[in-house]
Order: structure tokens, then C-alpha cells, then sequence
């Protein structure tokens, strides 16, 4: 790598965090929970305690490279060939910086000033997967399908994932972005539970029938759910746990969604999905409740 991307991206992630780093919603719930809501007096005497277990956790969320990090960065990593070497180069020029941040903590409360650990820059930069080229094939896809606005969310998302891009995945995603991103609204909710979905399985040769055996494993648990429920109305659960009838342990609502998820993106892709059907108050099929028929044939055509 030339010197001109390495030091323009020194550069920007130097320049974000002397901007300040805000306080994610799970940084700051892990804080509150952890160490009881505190003032910005204790919250700087946590963070300076080397002693304590808990402080390295901390100091590791909150210098996580969130989305809205990457967004800033996503374009310069696109148009450089950065390579896993560089990452220790870049690591080092900015430990030498000795940089400092502000921690801004959200509802007004506060900022706190705040050297980057020296072992954090490290994990950070090899956390942004600098190196990572995403397929000229899904590049042209995200260019020409997505709405420009969420054009670079969905490359960050990409750059994100653990799992091995191969011809397969790359021409699923490909239909898949051809075909969801103009009028699907829960464009963002399916690329997540398709990344989650092929960071699941070891064998990608038969995707349609992996995302029907996914189906039928939500659509199981939740005939599981209706049948407790069921049992629930004619009984009560301390007369069901002597019976031997165990509670499950599952969101039925979140379930109903993926499956939702999983019949358009079948259709969009393969342009079929299973039936599937649960006499009583779980109805579910080909088509998500929430769209029904015409808007599948809208959203394929």
C-alpha cells in the first residue's frame, strides 16, 4: 500500500476521534448496569482502575468501530488496496500519537476526556477488516439497486461478515439486492438475517432448501408455542410443570417476522417458498401477514 491511503486514513480515524465518540446504547446500558449509573467523576476513576477486571471490557466497547464510524471510512477503503500489513503500520503511527477522545455521554450528561489506550488502537483498526474487497459483482448490485442513501450501510454490512463470499452467496446477493432493495421498506432487517443466515451454515449448495429447513424451524417452535398456550387455557402452569410440560422459551412475534422475511426473500430470489399452515390463531404460509398476496405480486414485479 502507497503511503497516500495509509496516512489519509490515519488522518480520518484520528480526525473522528478527536471529533469525540458518542456513547452507543449498549455501551452505556453495559455502564449503567455494571457500575450503577455513574457520575462522570467515578466514570473516570473506572476507566483509569488497571486493577479491575471490568475496565478492559469497557474500554473495548467503547472504542468498538460502530456503523456510523465505518460510513465515514467505507469510501476511502473502497478505492485503496489496503492489505493485512498495512493494518500494523497504520496501528503503530497512531499509538505513536498518543491521541486522546471525548467521551460524550448521551440525555446531557456530560463529557469526559480520554486517552485511547495504546493496546486498543490495535484491536480497533484490525476490527474495521481494511483489507476486505467486496466482489466487483455485489459492488455494481449495491450501485445500481440500493438507494443511494443506504448505498454505503450495506457495504459496511458486507465488510462486516465472517463468512467465506463464495459464487453462490455472491450471485444470491446479487437477485437479492436486484430484487428486494427498490421496494422492500425492511431492506436492512433482511441483509442482517441473511448474514446471520450464511454465518450459520457449512454448506451453501442449496440455499433455497437451508432457508426452508430455517422456516420450518421457526414454524415448528411455534407450533411448540401454540400448543402450550393451548394447554395454558385448560390449565394452570404449576399443574403443567407437575406434569412435566416445560415452558418455551421462545418470542413467537420475532419468529413470525423471520419467517416473513424468509418467504420474500425467497420469492425474490428463487420465486417460491413453502406452505406452511397451523390450524387456530397461527396462520402462516407463502406470504407474510403484514403484505399478503398483491404485495408479493408488486414487490416481484
Amino acid at each position: 500500500m502507497t503511503p497516500q491511503p495509509q496516512k489519509q486514513l490515519e488522518d480520518s480515524i484520528e480526525a473522528i476521534w478527536r471529533q469525540g465518540t458518542v456513547l452507543s446504547p449498549d455501551a452505556l446500558h453495559y455502564i449503567d448496569s455494571t457500575f450503577s449509573a455513574p457520575s462522570l467523576p467515578e466514570m473516570e476513576a473506572i476507566l483509569g482502575d488497571e486493577s479491575s477486571c471490568e475496565t478492559d471490557s469497557l474500554l473495548e466497547l467503547i472504542f468498538f468501530p460502530d456503523q456510523s464510524f465505518q460510513i465515514r471510512i467505507e469510501e476511502l477503503l473502497e478505492r485503496s488496496d489496503f492489505r493485512p500489513d498495512d493494518e500494523e503500520t497504520i496501528s503503530r503511527t497512531l499509538t505513536a500519537k498518543k491521541l486522546q477522545t471525548t467521551l460524550i455521554f448521551p440525555a446531557g450528561r456530560g463529557r469526559l476526556t480520554l486517552s485511547v489506550p495504546d493496546w486498543i488502537v490495535a484491536r480497533f483498526i484490525g476490527r474495521l477488516n481494511i483489507s476486505k474487497k467486496l466482489d466487483p459483482a455485489l459492488i455494481r448490485a449495491i450501485g445500481r439497486y440500493v438507494a443511494r442513501p443506504d448505498q454505503t450501510l450495506c457495504k459496511v454490512k458486507l465488510r462486516n461478515t465472517r463468512f467465506e463470499f463464495t459464487p453462490n452467496k455472491i450471485g444470491f446477493l446479487t437477485v437479492f439486492f436486484e430484487k428486494t432493495a427498490v421496494n422492500f421498506k425492511q431492506l436492512f432487517d433482511a441483509i442482517d438475517f441473511v448474514i446471520s443466515f450464511f454465518e450459520e451454515i457449512e454448506d451453501d449448495t442449496d440455499l433455497y432448501r437451508a432457508l426452508m429447513q430455517k422456516k420450518r424451524f421457526y414454524f415448528q417452535n411455534l407450533q411448540k408455542a401454540e400448543r402450550y398456550a393451548l394447554q395454558l387455557k385448560n390449565s394452570n402452569m404449576e399443574t403443567l410443570l407437575l406434569q412435566g410440560v416445560r415452558m418455551p422459551y421462545f418470542n413467537t412475534e420475532e419468529a413470525r417476522r423471520r419467517i416473513g422475511l424468509i418467504d420474500r426473500i425467497c420469492y425474490a430470489v428463487f420465486g417460491k417458498s413453502e406452505w406452511m399452515e397451523i390450524s387456530g390463531s397461527i396462520d402462516l404460509g407463502e406470504f407474510d401477514g403484514e403484505n399478503g398476496l398483491a404485495a408479493t405480486f408488486k414487490f416481484l414485479s
